[in-house]
């Protein structure tokens, strides 16, 4: 396994990249006085290899074959594309490596399209939530038009009750308060009728008064 990490590690210092390297965040436990920090930086600018979460190699780590199988593949991958300048030996190392990786590049591969597979189902999946969050928008905005018209009937019919309800108080008010004018009337005119009899109570007091008066007079 030394061996091909050393192959793979050789193989970067060879290749000459064409595509522009990425700007590599710090290798936390790959300081620069480290013998390997130019090509692991290499390899990480260039996409081959990535760090962990944490900024780290973790270059003691073992690696199985697959990891390999996967750095190899983008090697090949970068010179189909040519975003990197191999030479006939680069070449040749990098087909011995490719035919003792062949069933893990093959199984690589078929991960690969099992993965993009995934992708392509997952991007259907989001679209189709996509359409069906625009239809239950669509929904949403008419079930809000038909409650906002719901609402507005309700308030033009409390209204509505509301302003006959008042209508009604205040004819019954207008009522009332023609009752009490006629009552205040009424009573202004027992009052007139009152004052009358008293003064008719008074006369016919003074005249009786003066009837007894000649009648004692008289005896």
């Amino acid at each position: 396994m030394k061996r091909l990490i050393s192959t793979l590690i050789v193989i970067s210092m060879i290749l000459t990249f064409t595509l522009p390297a990425l700007a590599a965040e710090k290798i936390k436990d790959v300081p620069k006085s480290h013998w390997a920090y130019q090509d692991v930086k290499k390899l990480v600018d260039n996409g081959l290899m990535s760090l962990y979460e944490d900024n780290t190699f973790k270059g003691e780590k073992k690696v199985n074959r697959y990891q390999l199988a996967e750095v190899v593949a983008k090697i090949l991958v970068a010179i189909d594309q040519e975003k990197v300048n191999a030479s006939k030996s680069d070449i040749k190392t990098l087909r011995k490596l490719s035919t003792e990786f062949r069933t893990e590049l093959v199984e690589l591969n078929q991960q690969t399209d099992i993965f993009n597979k995934r992708i392509k189902k997952l991007e259907e999946k989001n679209k189709i939530i996509k359409e069906d969050l625009v239809s239950t928008k669509g929904e949403l905005m008419e079930i809000r038009k038909e409650v906002n018209k719901i609402i507005e009937d309700i308030r033009v019919e409390i209204e509505n009750n509301l302003n006959a309800r008042l209508n009604r108080i205040e004819r019954q008010n207008q009522n009332l308060s023609n009752r009490v004018t006629a009552l205040e009337e009424k009573l202004a005119d027992t009052k007139a009728e009152n004052s009358g009899l008293q003064n008719k109570v008074k006369n016919w007091k003074f005249a009786l008064i003066g009837v007894a008066a000649l009648l004692i007079s008289s005896q």
